[in-house]
């Protein structure tokens, strides 16, 4: 199967028989995926995941929790999911940390 990006750039905008509509149904390509453009990321969202590395450079065990109350107090309207999210994209992982048990059954 040819991928969409490939199926998109077979279409002429200036074909003289074919519709877009028509090309696309022979492509077996919704219109819609023809016509999607993806959206950037906000300014604020940039800002924001700015403020997540420094934090996250200052304590890496920050998790989406963490992130959504500090950052919601220094103004900027961040909810858990949305943090999520962010960290998705920065490809950022909080570090889990636990307390080092030893055995006390020692061979």
């Amino acid at each position: 199967m040819i991928s969409s990006d490939l199926r998109k750039a077979m279409i002429e905008k200036n074909h003289p028989t074919l519709s877009i509509e028509a090309q696309c149904a022979l492509l077996d390509l919704r219109r819609s995926t023809y016509y999607y453009q993806p959206l950037g990321i906000s300014n604020t969202d940039l800002e924001i995941m700015r403020i997540m590395d420094e934090m996250s450079l200052e304590d890496p065990t920050r998790g989406t929790r963490r992130y959504a109350s500090e950052i919601s107090a220094l103004g900027y309207h961040l909810g858990r999911d949305h943090a999520r999210t962010l960290m998705r994209i920065m490809v950022q992982y909080s570090l889990n940390v636990t307390p080092y048990f030893r055995s006390k059954v020692t061979p």
